[in-house]
């Protein structure tokens, strides 16, 4: 029931609970559903809710997928900002080496001396 809501648009605020239920609750198949409304979805707000619920549900995996080529500056940089707060982070070195957006290296600069990475 959560994942055709999550999938579908009627309901904006019903399809961002269920975006969050899905996080919260976990697993492959959850996480998986959660991957692919990411990818079918245009809209901002939904793409956030779902990098969320990666964090919430300790996805760090789909979190560094979510930073493809082509996606919104403001996206990545919620990405890196979750990364941050992660208890296994990314090396954060190589994903700026690997950046070309001036936001989301500030946010990756950012991240480094919040995470106590910046020697």
């Amino acid at each position: 029931m959560a994942s055709s809501i999550a999938k579908g648009g009627t309901n904006p605020d019903l399809q961002s609970k269920a975006i969050e239920y899905l996080g919260v609750y976990g697993g492959r198949d959850n996480l998986q559903i959660l991957v692919d409304v990411y990818k079918s979805s245009n809209d901002t707000q939904i793409k956030r809710a779902i990098l969320n619920s990666f964090m919430v549900s300790g996805s760090r995996e789909n979190l560094v997928g979510r930073r493809e080529v082509g996606i919104k500056p403001e996206l990545k940089v919620q990405a890196i900002q979750l990364l941050v707060m992660s208890e296994d982070q990314p090396n954060l070195a190589q994903l700026y080496a690997n950046e070309s957006s001036l936001e989301v290296k500030r946010a990756i600069i950012n991240g480094l001396f919040v995470s106590g990475n910046c020697r």
